[in-house]
């Protein structure tokens, strides 16, 4: 903190159904300037811990943009997510992200969500489904599904707003909320050749997906959509590995201005060599090895393109 001052009251405003797993108490607590109501819970089981989890974590990945937008969450990462004119078409997109994954996560909706919307997705097993508002015929579909949670909220009520905390020894471990990363301002092309406007828009909206994927984390997508994600692995080029499979399992045919990003720097120009290899034409990262005239080098010999935005995203 600031100073050594600053002070925290929490109060407890909602015992969860559970913790992270079933023998775990788990609880909302708020403070003096929380909100209201952050969400309103309208149809299926009592929220758990891990609920409240996927479903910030999706709502964190949205905004409120004329178009459509639709993300999917499994153990806090996204597995999915897509923009788009229709708002069904952007929700099939998303789930075909990684169709595995999806089963069983939760579904956040930026827009109303819609009658036509809401007959599709009743056909997938999801935990949750999140929106701002819903047809009324929606929610009769969606109320077809005995234990399907069905909650009303805002994208922006998920904005950054301070402190995360977590238990260390008998002390709590704190960290300021990552800024907005959507600030292009750092970045830099480091390639000899420069992106081209598909690459730049999909290096815009891939790079702010980062941020809720568990170190080591990457990432494959393109302006509209994301194809494949990998976090929680121990080696980078292990991530590298896992998105190229998912890509080439689930989207083999999607090779066009395809972008690779990673939250992290890459330690040696394997990761590169690798994506080439498979077909990855763009690159974004934050730069700051000591290797990083290697891997430029690796990039420039493929042909391909280098962002770095100066910025790291690592999440644990």
């Amino acid at each position: 903190p600031e100073s050594s001052t600053e002070t925290i009251f929490l109060t407890a405003e909602e015992r969860l159904r559970y913790g992270e797993n079933p023998h775990q108490e788990g609880a909302i607590f708020k403070t003096a300037a929380s909100s209201a109501q952050l969400y309103k819970q309208l149809h299926g089981k009592p929220l758990s811990y891990t609920n409240c989890l996927d479903f910030q974590a999706g709502l964190r990945l949205l905004n409120r943009v004329d178009q459509h937008q639709v993300a999917i969450i499994k153990h806090t990462n996204p597995t999915g997510w897509a923009r788009g004119e229709k708002q069904v078409e952007v929700f099939l997109r998303a789930w075909s992200g990684d169709p595995i994954s999806a089963y069983g996560g939760v579904v956040c909706f930026n827009h109303c969500l819609n009658k036509e919307t809401a007959e599709q997705l009743i056909d997938y097993f999801v935990e949750i489904v999140a929106a701002p508002a819903y047809q009324p015929e929606a929610v009769e579909i969606l109320k077809e599904k005995t234990g399907l949670r069905i909650l009303v909220c805002e994208p922006d009520k998920f904005t950054e707003t301070g402190w995360q905390l977590r238990s260390f020894g008998d002390r709590f471990l704190g960290k300021k909320d990552l800024q907005e990363t959507g600030d292009q301002s750092g970045w830099t092309v480091v390639s000899k050749k420069t992106p081209s406007a598909a690459q730049q828009r999909a290096f815009q909206q891939m790079w702010p997906l980062l941020r809720d994927l568990t170190s080591n984390a990457v990432l494959l997508g393109t302006e509209n959509s994301l194809l494949a994600a990998a976090g929680g692995q121990q080696s980078r080029v292990d991530a590298v590995k896992l998105a190229l499979d998912k890509w080439q399992r689930f989207h083999p045919d999607c090779r066009e201005e395809v972008i690779l990003a990673s939250d992290g720097f890459f330690p040696f120009p394997d990761n590169i060599e690798l994506a080439v290899d498979a077909g990855v034409k763009a690159f974004i990262a934050p730069g700051g090895s000591i290797r990083d005239g290697q891997v430029i080098e690796a990039v420039d010999s493929a042909g391909a393109v280098m962002v770095f935005t100066g910025q790291r995203l690592f999440s644990h």
